[in-house]
C-alpha cells in the first residue's frame, strides 16, 4: 500500500515521530503506529516542516537474512532429555481450574520445545543452491585463495604474485577434475539414484519449475466425443479462471451421475427469511457462557468502550496478540525475527550459570522503522517509555510483561528469559551418565531491579541491561544479595 499526501501536520519531527507535539499530530503518528505503517520522506519542502508525506506498508529496511537451523538427531541425547521431562513433569503444564485448551496447548509446546531445544543440537542449513561437486578440501583451497588475493592487493610482491597464480591454477583444476568425477558418478547411479541426476539439471536450466501453460479436459474421460478437446490457459489470469472452473466442477457435481448439486436440492424450496429467526433469552445467555478466551476477550473490549470498540493492546493476553500478530504478514515476522536476536544475546548470558547480578549489556543494530513497532508492542505490555534528547528509554518493571514480549511462541517454542542447568552423574549401574536437574537461571525483573533498553536514534543501536539470578535445584537463590535488592521496598 502507498499513500502520497500534502498534509499540514508541521509539528511532526520525522526522525522522531513519538515526540510530536499537538493533538491532530499525536494523533495520526499513533494511526500510523496502530496500522504498522511508515513515512519515508525526511526532507523539508517548507522551511523545517515536511508536508508531503510518502506513506507505505512496507518497511524501509530490507529483513535480515535468516539462517535455516533444523535438528541434528544424530547428535542428540535423549538420555537427558528423558531425564529433563522427567524433572519438569509435563503434565504440571496442564491447568486443573480452567479448561483453556489453547492456553494449556502454548504453555505444553514451550516447554516441550525449551527442553528439546536444550539437548538436541541444530545444525545450519546450506543453501538452496549449492555446487553439488565442490567439497571440503577444494572450499578450503578457495578461501586460501581469496585471502591470498587480498594479500597481493595490499602488498604487491612478485613472491606473492607466483604463489597466487599457481593457487589459482590449481583451483581451476581441482574444479574440473571434480566436476568430472561428479557427472562420471551420476551417470553410473542414474537408475538407482535418479533424484541426483533431476536436481543437478534443475540447478542447471534457466526455466522454471512450474509449467507455464496449464490445460483441463472439457469433458469426463469416459465420453469418447470429448477425446483431445482440452481448455488451455497460459497468463496467470487465465490459469486462475481455469482452476476456479476445476475446483466448482468437483464441489459442485456428482462424479458419479455427474448431476449438479444445485439440481438434486432444487426440490428443497426452503423460504427462510430473518424474521423468521427467534431467540430467546436463554439461548443467547447458553451462547455467551460457552465463548472461548479470545472471544471474551474482545468482547469485553467492545462493551468497556466510550465511543468506538477498544483494539489496544494493553489488556490482551499472548494469544490473543499472537493472532493479531500473525495477521502482519510483513511488519509481525520482521519484528519477530530482530526480537530473536535480542533474545539469543539474552539466552548467551543465562548459559553461564555462574552469572548473576546486572551482567554486562547487550549492544546490537536496530533499524528505527523496526524498533519504533517495537515501542508499539511495549507500550501494550506496561512497558515506561521516555525520551531524553536522541535517547528513547525503555523500563519493564514486572516479569509477565517481559514474558509476552519475549513469549515463546513468538520463536518456536525457545525460551529465551529462563534457562534450565543439568549435571551429569553416573548411574546406579555405572554404565552410563544421567542428568539430573541442577537448578535454573532467569531473567529477573522488579522495581529495583528493571529490564532496560536503551535506542540512540542517532546511531540506532540498542542497549539493553538485565539482571540474572540464579536458583539451586531446590528453588533456592545463588546471590542472596541480588535476591534482597529484589525483595526491597518500593522507596
Amino acid at each position: 500500500m502507498l499513500i502520497c499526501r500534502d498534509l499540514s501536520l508541521p509539528n511532526v519531527p520525522w526522525d522522531c515521530p513519538d515526540s510530536s507535539t499537538g493533538a491532530n499530530e499525536q494523533r495520526f503518528v499513533d494511526i500510523l503506529n496502530d496500522h504498522f505503517l511508515i513515512q519515508h520522506k525526511s526532507s523539508p519542502k517548507r522551511g523545517n516542516n515536511v508536508l508531503d508525506l510518502v506513506i507505505s506498508s512496507v518497511p524501509d529496511q530490507a529483513p535480515p537474512k535468516l539462517q535455516r537451523f533444523v535438528y541434528d538427531y544424530a547428535r542428540g541425547d535423549f538420555d537427558g532429555l528423558r531425564s529433563s521431562f522427567e524433572a519438569v513433569n509435563l503434565s504440571n503444564t496442564i491447568s486443573t481450574g480452567t479448561f483453556d485448551i489453547d492456553r494449556d496447548w502454548y504453555s505444553w509446546k514451550g516447554t516441550f520445545l525449551a527442553g528439546v531445544a536444550d539437548y538436541i543440537a541444530k545444525k545450519k542449513l546450506k543453501g538452496r543452491n549449492p555446487v553439488p561437486w565442490i567439497n571440503g578440501p577444494l572450499l578450503t583451497l578457495i578461501k586460501k585463495k581469496e585471502s591470498l588475493r587480498k594479500k597481493l592487493r595490499l602488498a604487491p610482491s612478485s613472491f606473492l604474485k607466483a604463489k597466487f597464480k599457481d593457487l589459482r591454477s590449481k583451483v581451476k583444476r581441482m574444479l574440473l577434475e571434480a566436476r568430472d568425477s561428479f557427472l562420471t558418478g551420476m551417470e553410473s547411479q542414474l537408475k538407482c539414484n535418479p533424484k541426483r541426476f533431476w536436481s543437478t539439471l534443475k540447478l542447471k536450466s534457466k526455466h522454471r519449475g512450474i509449467p507455464e501453460v496449464i490445460s483441463m479436459a472439457t469433458g469426463p474421460s469416459s465420453d469418447p466425443a470429448a477425446d483431445g478437446r482440452r481448455i488451455q490457459a497460459s497468463s496467470p489470469t487465465e490459469i486462475v479462471d481455469l482452476f476456479n472452473r476445476y475446483f466448482v466442477s468437483v464441489f459442485t457435481s456428482d462424479p458419479v451421475t455427474c448431476k449438479s448439486v444445485d439440481e438434486e436440492d432444487a426440490g428443497l424450496n426452503v423460504d427462510l427469511t430473518l424474521l423468521d429467526l427467534t431467540l430467546t433469552v436463554s439461548q443467547v445467555l447458553d451462547v455467551l457462557a460457552n465463548l472461548d478466551a479470545i472471544e471474551k476477550r474482545w468482547i469485553k473490549c467492545v462493551r468497556k468502550a466510550e465511543n468506538e470498540p477498544n483494539y489496544g493492546m494493553a489488556q490482551m493476553d499472548g494469544q490473543l496478540e499472537e493472532v493479531i500478530g500473525n495477521k502482519l504478514e510483513l511488519a509481525g515476522p520482521l519484528i519477530d525475527s530482530y526480537l530473536k536476536e535480542i533474545g539469543k544475546c539474552i539466552a548467551s548470558k543465562l548459559n553461564r550459570s555462574k552469572a548473576t547480578g546486572l551482567v554486562n549489556p547487550v549492544v546490537l543494530f536496530f533499524p528505527w522503522a523496526v524498533f519504533r513497532h517495537v515501542l508499539t508492542l511495549v507500550r501494550g505490555y506496561s512497558g515506561n517509555v521516555t525520551l531524553a534528547h536522541s535517547r528513547l528509554s525503555i523500563t519493564i518493571t514486572e516479569r509477565r510483561s517481559l514474558v509476552k514480549l519475549f513469549s515463546p511462541s513468538r520463536f518456536s517454542g525457545e525460551n529465551f528469559i529462563a534457562h534450565g542447568h543439568f549435571k551429569k552423574v553416573p548411574s546406579k549401574s555405572g554404565n552410563k551418565l544421567l542428568s539430573v536437574f541442577n537448578g535454573r537461571s532467569l531473567v529477573v525483573v522488579t522495581r529495583n531491579t528493571p529490564f532496560k533498553m536503551d535506542y540512540y536514534m542517532k546511531t540506532e543501536r540498542l542497549t539493553v541491561t538485565f539482571y540474572v539470578q540464579h536458583y539451586t535445584k531446590n528453588d533456592f537463590p545463588v546471590d542472596t544479595s541480588l535476591q534482597a535488592l529484589m525483595n526491597r521496598p518500593e522507596e
